[in-house]
């Protein structure tokens, strides 16, 4: 096919290749090569069919960007297709998207999109692409969408092409600002076209003329926040057009016109806009919020009414409704405005947004908006509304709940909110029962973790906190989660079991592998919500671990229990908490049953490093809170592990730097602190404690920190640090710890640093001003800084 000249055999060619891509893209790895040579080569045909095929393959390789196959030879590594043929696709788009065929030319500007997004189209799918495979080529895809974006929409008789290729033309631009980021600003003059075209035409209210101002409004907020950077660094720069873009906004809300601009669209913009300016976004709020509200609870469209299909078979008629058989009603027809459920779902995406961007400012608003969305979360006709209802709530909870912290609204608000919240969440994901939407559980579970994360997390100004769940109610949302627990881990047994049975082919294996991703991000969520209850309730939820918790998860510590890694980790995640926070009772009950689990993480040589790490962080609560379930001998062979895990490499070497610092920590906990279990039975301590200084300070885990450098000063104290020998390192880590506690991190308390400044007054005292100023010199910009500021 591919040596005739037909444009018809060259066109299939290109649409052969393009549907083998989509259905096993996995087994196409070794042929992504020869592909992108053949749609490059054949893109320059003369023929606007081929062209557009061509367009075709390569949008869909870019969404391909990343797919290998885990059985594929050593030797062959996956073909990267933007990092090796990037300049050439954006070179052949480019010269395509001045094409005069208007179908070439507008999915020319949709390649552009496919590139600039992407990911592997799975989990990072639409997430935009490392900046050094866009930047370099930003201007010279800028200039070839000069043409398109040139269309004179005063004009009359612009056709409906031309306008289409505009639409798209304006997405690419947005598309490129967006992977650009703040590398964009050199192109930033292109906003005063952008804003003129979202004002253009304002009489002519056709659903084409709606859709260009739509786009054009979305772009201009896009770009807006590209250059204003991530953390509003440039937002200055912005600030006159967002002014203009929200005037405009609260002008045609105001006024009734929704015909003008699609207010989904605009909706999101304000989203965008809200995101730069921040607090200066609130005065806004009482225009913009009403009428995202005011979709979210419109009255749905649901009409039921006689069918007159005499089938007895559910199907769907050529006017949307659906004719099904009711039990007791017979057949009947039932149409639902799929629009409104959009327009809820897009409602939902709106406040989410706006509840991120302004955090404690939306405080203010979170009751309304949390009444307004609370019953979309049981949408008994789309999973979308649910799932994005779920999301926007956990948003407006956090709101809540930072407003509280920082006083601006009353406790009450977030307190009465969260049994609420929480128990509906939970209620609702009991319910998903379809196995196959993963998604719309993923994002509940999602939510719910974050809602309990929030009540678990923040605090008013005397340390209580804003929300705190009762141990009634937290009976009834783990008793939901469990069973949710456990039905993940059934599915995740049954995909783990065919892996290894049934799968005949790599695509295959993807897939399940997809399948089994997924069920471990839900798990994780499931597992936190419950473990961020516990934590809040501390010894109050002792019988609900031991009544719905410690049975089915406690065999699963160890292999014997399952096979499934995933499931080990979950429960040896629960019980780490459960001793760690639920009181001495607790521990001294479950520490045996996590050692056994602890003890086979260590010396398995499956268990990867998330598993080590909670094993590691495990036995470092057993060593503070149950050291009697750790005999002398059983002691002494795992502090030999800890220690190798600590000493084999450097803290800025370290592959993973989590479980580096767990394992100091865990090391410190075993043998060196007061009270440690093997602090008697290991004489010379001297070996372990230059290994644990040259691991400090710690700073993933501020908990373990706090506790790890506070140890230290009971280290120093006891002689087990020889000050004139290690003033060093001592002087390294306190300047560091100085310095992350002014950044704002907390991982020393006060009387921890109050103990520190005392070690370097005896270091002062102890070792020589010359030999202490040339260490100085050597500390890091910030130590020194932050050692300078304490001393003052």
């Amino acid at each position: 096919l591919l040596a005739s000249p037909s444009w018809q055999n060259q066109r299939a060619v290109l649409s052969i290749l393009e549907r083998c891509l989509a259905a096993a893209p996995a087994t196409f790895v070794p042929h992504v090569g020869s592909t992108v040579d053949v749609a490059l080569r054949l893109i320059q045909s003369s023929s606007k069919r081929v062209q557009y095929q061509a367009l075709q393959l390569l949008g869909a390789l870019c969404c391909a960007n990343t797919v290998e196959s885990d059985e594929q030879p050593a030797a062959t590594q996956p073909i990267l297709v933007r990092e090796n043929y990037g300049d050439k696709i954006l070179e052949a788009i480019a010269h395509l998207i001045q094409s005069p065929c208007t179908k070439v030319a507008s999915h020319a500007c949709l390649t552009v999109v496919s590139y600039c997004r992407g990911g592997n189209g799975q989990g990072d799918c639409m997430i935009p692409i490392e900046k050094d495979l866009i930047v370099p080529f930003v201007g010279s895809l800028l200039e070839a969408l000069k043409l398109p974006l040139s269309v004179d929409m005063s004009q009359q008789g612009v056709s409906e092409g031309s306008l289409t290729v505009l639409i798209r033309a304006i997405g690419a631009t947005a598309c490129l600002a967006d992977a650009s980021g703040e590398a964009f600003l050199p192109h930033y003059g292109i906003m005063g076209g952008l804003t003129a075209t979202m004002k253009a035409c304002p009489n002519m209210r056709t659903h084409e003329m709606a859709m260009l101002r739509g786009a054009a409004i979305e772009a201009a907020s896009i770009v807006g926040q590209a250059v204003a950077g991530p953390d509003g660094e440039q937002a200055s720069l912005y600030a006159n057009d967002a002014s203009e873009i929200m005037e405009f906004a609260t002008s045609l809300l105001s006024s009734g016109q929704t015909d003008v601009v699609p207010i989904d669209q605009l909706f999101a913009a304000c989203a965008r806009i809200a995101a730069v300016m921040g607090s200066q976004y609130v005065p806004f709020m009482p225009s913009i919020l009403p009428h995202i509200l005011k979709r979210a609870t419109e009255k749905l469209e649901v009409s039921i009414t006689d069918s007159e299909d005499s089938s007895n078979k559910s199907n769907e008629d050529d006017d949307g409704g659906y004719s099904i058989n009711i039990p007791g009603m017979g057949l009947k027809k039932i149409k639902i405005s799929t629009t409104q459920l959009e327009e809820k779902a897009n409602s939902a995406r709106a406040i989410y947004e706006h509840a991120r961007s302004l955090g404690k400012d939306f405080g203010p608003y979170a009751e309304a908006s949390a009444d307004a969305f609370l019953p979309l979360l049981h949408n008994e006709y789309s999973g979308d509304v649910r799932s994005t209802s779920a999301q926007a709530l956990c948003q407006i909870f956090k709101a809540a709940c930072l407003s509280a912290s920082a006083g601006s609204v009353a406790q009450a608000l977030p307190q009465n909110l969260l049994p609420v919240l929480a128990k509906a969440l939970a209620k609702q994901l009991s319910q998903e029962s379809d196995e196959d939407e993963l998604e719309i559980r993923f994002a509940i579970a999602d939510a719910l973790s974050e809602v309990m994360y929030d009540a678990f997390t923040h605090k008013d100004a005397n340390g209580v906190r804003v929300a705190q769940i009762s141990v009634l109610d937290a009976r009834e949302i783990v008793g939901h989660v469990m069973i949710l627990i456990a039905g993940c881990l059934t599915r995740r047994s049954k995909l783990i079991a065919e892996m290894t049975t049934d799968v005949v082919d790599n695509d295959e294996l993807a897939r399940c592998d997809e399948k089994l991703h997924s069920e471990q991000e839900l798990l994780t969520h499931l597992v936190d919500s419950v473990g961020y209850q516990l934590k809040s309730l501390g010894a109050s939820f002792i019988p609900i671990f031991s009544q719905l918790v410690a049975k089915p998860l406690g065999k699963l510590l160890t292999s014997t229990g399952t096979r499934d890694g995933r499931a080990r980790l979950s429960a040896t995640c629960l019980f780490d908490d459960c001793v760690e926070h639920c009181g001495p009772q607790a521990a001294s009950t479950y520490a045996p049953q996590l050692l056994q689990g602890v003890v086979e993480s260590l010396n398995d040589p499956e268990s990867d490093a998330e598993l080590i790490q909670a094993a590691v962080y495990g036995l470092a609560q057993i060593s503070r809170n149950a050291p009697n379930a750790l005999s002398a001998r059983l002691g002494q062979d795992l502090l030999m592990k800890i220690y190798n895990l600590c000493s084999n490499t450097s803290k800025s070497e370290a592959d993973d730097s989590a479980l580096f610092e767990n394992a100091v920590s865990c090391m410190g906990s075993l043998a060196l602190f007061k009270g440690a279990p093997l602090f008697d039975s290991i004489p010379d301590k001297g070996t372990l404690s230059k290994s644990f200084l040259a691991g400090l300070p710690l700073e993933e885990d501020f908990d373990e920190a706090k506790v790890c450098h506070d140890g230290l000063c009971d280290m120093v104290a006891m002689g087990l640090v020889d000050i004139k020998a290690e003033y060093n390192d001592l002087l390294r880590i306190i300047g560091d710890i100085l310095s992350f506690v002014a950044e704002g991190d907390e991982v020393a308390s006060e009387s921890t640093c109050a103990r520190l400044l005392g070690i370097i007054d005896q270091i002062q005292q102890t070792v020589d001003a010359n030999t202490i100023q040339a260490a100085f010199a050597r500390l890091d910009p910030n130590a020194q800084q932050a050692l300078v500021s304490a001393m003052q």
